[in-house]
């Protein structure tokens, strides 16, 4: 799912967006949660407490809270890369707005038209999603809340399960090379431990040539899973790899 917030003091500019906003989320058929506030303190709060949010709308001047500037500062002390299009009214760019490297600035004339521009690039240059077709309809995950993707066969078709972080699954009727090739495009890292299961390195708490443990907890399906005889090794391999890279001697995650 996609998350797009505005936080804004403007309540026609922010009925725009959301119009803008949920014409596109038809448009490219795609699952998106829309969060509105005018305080800019409760968006922080929200965004502290709920986790990532994909594109955020924010005023210069919001209804209440600290200015937007201010408020995206403290945004990006938590996530450096967060997309924030800054809104003003004003001509003249602050410098300090400059500084935040923001993901663009929306004047408050404008339309439709270019809040959808903003969302076609959070999705167009991002490789963060893993796109998929489910049963409801076409839908875009964050690879760091995917901890692993498996097949599962029924008695007349088979289907393949995506695990979250968030305790939710999806279904999905992907083949695996389909799977596969996706996983490619988003450059995620994910390691093959059957030629059907794909698991997100951040979430390995053990692994060796023959089995794998999960982080306890961290999704709804199992927390133990088997690495075949052929790609056992290789998925051994490429998780010392990836922890050479990312880990640090105390465990931690650079």
């Amino acid at each position: 799912m996609i998350k797009i917030a505005v936080c804004d003091g403007v309540p026609s500019f922010t009925c725009l967006i959301g119009r803008a906003l949920s014409e596109w989320k038809y448009e490219r058929g795609l699952d998106v949660e829309f969060i509105k506030t005018k305080d800019s303190d409760d968006l922080i709060e929200m965004y502290n407490r709920f986790g990532h949010m994909d594109l955020i709308f924010m005023a210069l001047r919001p209804a209440r809270g600290p200015d937007g500037v201010t408020a995206a500062r403290s945004l990006k002390k938590v996530d450096e890369n967060l997309r924030i299009v800054f809104v003003t009214a004003e001509r003249l760019v602050d410098i300090e707005m400059v500084s935040l490297r923001p993901f663009g600035i929306l004047s408050l004339t404008a339309g439709t038209s270019e809040v959808k521009a903003f969302a076609d690039r959070c999705i167009q240059d991002s490789s963060r999603f893993f796109i998929f077709s489910s049963g409801h309809g076409r839908t875009a995950l964050l690879t760091d809340s995917i901890c692993y993707i498996s097949k599962k066969d029924y008695p007349h078709y088979r289907v393949v399960i995506i695990y979250c972080n968030d305790g939710i699954s999806y279904m999905s009727y992907m083949s695996v090379r389909e799977v596969e090739a996706e996983l490619k495009r988003t450059g995620a890292g994910f390691i093959r431990i059957q030629n059907s299961c794909f698991v997100n390195p951040f979430y390995i708490f053990h692994i060796n040539c023959s089995v794998l443990r999960l982080r306890q907890g961290c999704c709804s399906g199992d927390t133990e899973l088997y690495c075949s005889r052929r790609y056992g090794r290789s998925a051994y391999r490429a998780y010392l790899e990836y922890a050479r890279k990312n880990i640090d001697s105390f465990g931690i995650a650079k």
